[in-house]
């Protein structure tokens, strides 16, 4: 059964953005997204936390997810709790004697509730703004919101600048990478070892480009993830054509030369294709497979990276 938090809502008068439902409750600023089987709750804090405060809570926090197995996370920052509770067959018995376990350990530590403002820490008042920041929700002054704003804003515009400077760095290590990649699949390929090295033409190319851009400090962007993907296809069409033309002149029963065969591989594909056609799509496939689950996993990580962060 799916967790129904309509009447917690329309009691507690939430707001809705998008799927994140946020408002006051207990007098703390409450976050809530449900993401499949699961609920991410945050709860922000007014003032950062000691270390001493936030290794207690911790603790205590600790001992409420081991006597209830739906609370899958409790992490204490030192300037937010995020809850993440399975929604199991007994969710709405169990959502909220964890949620408000949760809340009496701030209140038992006194932890500042939505009275004071985070970013200036002065008294609010309740018709003051909200702002998202990622899957969170914070309130502040209206000031300290456009200031924050202000200042995230100019954040992101230095960072897409980064970015576009970065494109002649990704197209070069890019390039570079798929020409080694394509010039050892062919180099394997003379000592037989194609089969060995082939799969390298993708899931190594990505894993490669994305080493030497951490390590000569490039920026990975939502630009840069398209041209690796665009050299990542072109590594492994090329590799496999290259590797499997000369593996086939190398160990096959056709007298061809090397350039015969790379001239007619269409052709000898097509005719050929139960005993070399086959083997040369499961190569492109199960590469360009591996290359699309290396981007998404990359993507994903981008998105988390990206500050989603706008008023409410």
């Amino acid at each position: 059964m799916a967790l129904d938090l309509l009447r917690f809502y329309e009691d507690n008068k939430f707001k809705f953005d998008d799927k994140l439902a946020y408002g006051i409750y207990r007098n703390r600023v409450i976050s809530i997204l449900p993401s499949g089987s699961y609920v991410k709750i945050t709860i922000p804090f007014s003032r950062q936390l000691l270390k001493e405060q936030g290794q207690k809570i911790s603790n205590e926090l600790r001992a409420i997810k081991e006597n209830n197995r739906a609370l899958q996370h409790a992490v204490t920052t030192n300037v937010y709790v995020e809850l993440i509770i399975y929604q199991s067959a007994d969710i709405n018995e169990e959502f909220f004697p964890i949620f408000n376990a949760c809340l009496d350990v701030l209140d038992n530590n006194q932890i500042g509730t939505c009275e004071i403002c985070p970013i200036c820490g002065q008294l609010l008042h309740t018709n003051d703004p909200f702002v998202r920041i990622r899957d969170s929700v914070l309130q502040g002054h209206q000031n300290c919101i456009e200031q924050f704003l202000s200042t995230t804003s100019k954040l992101e515009e230095s960072t897409k600048q980064k970015e576009n400077k970065g494109i002649g760095s990704t197209l070069l290590i890019s390039a570079l990478c798929m020409i080694f990649f394509v010039l050892l699949c062919s180099a394997m390929s003379f000592v037989n070892a194609y089969g060995y090295f082939v799969f390298l033409s993708g899931f190594g190319f990505v894993l490669l480009v994305n080493y030497l851009m951490r390590k000569f400090k490039v920026p990975m962007g939502k630009k840069q993830m398209v041209v690796v993907s665009i050299f990542a296809f072109l590594s492994i069409v090329l590799s496999v054509y290259l590797g499997s033309a000369i593996d086939l002149y190398k160990f096959s029963t056709l007298k061809l030369s090397l350039i015969e065969i790379l001239k007619n591989y269409f052709v000898i594909f097509i005719n050929n294709y139960e005993e070399f056609g086959k083997g040369v799509m499961f190569d492109i496939l199960i590469n360009t497979f591996g290359v699309a689950i290396l981007i998404y996993s990359y993507s994903k990580m981008l998105k988390k990276r990206t500050p989603n962060v706008h008023k409410l």
